[in-house]
């Protein structure tokens, strides 16, 4: 496989669920806040980060904009996977430097 993709939730259901999708079709690295999403980016370079906005410390869109404001992995593509659907929620996210925002369930 050589597509890998970082997904960043704090909800051990939704790392399953991405896990399962995966199976065959891409590699999927895991972290579960922001503190370890910065340390694993960095050591893994993935091809797409899978970003959840409601997380402990950092939330989703602040640990967008620290992603989008290191040379090291602000060409990495971000796509949120958010339970927030209002339009607001969402334009917080592209404005954070997402590249797509994605509604649970997807």
């Amino acid at each position: 496989m050589d597509i890998k993709a970082l997904l960043i939730d704090d909800d051990n259901f939704i790392h399953k669920v991405v896990r399962k999708a995966a199976d065959g079709v891409f590699s999927v690295c895991h972290a579960y806040n922001g503190p370890e999403c910065f340390e694993i980016t960095k050591a893994e370079q993935p091809d797409v980060i899978l970003l959840d906005v409601e997380m402990p410390g950092q939330n989703g869109y602040e640990c967008c904009e620290v992603l989008k404001s290191d040379s090291a992995t602000k060409e990495i593509p971000i796509v949120f996977l958010s339970g927030k659907t209002t339009l607001r929620e969402r334009m917080l996210g592209y404005e954070a430097g997402a590249d797509d925002y994605q509604l649970k369930p997807f």
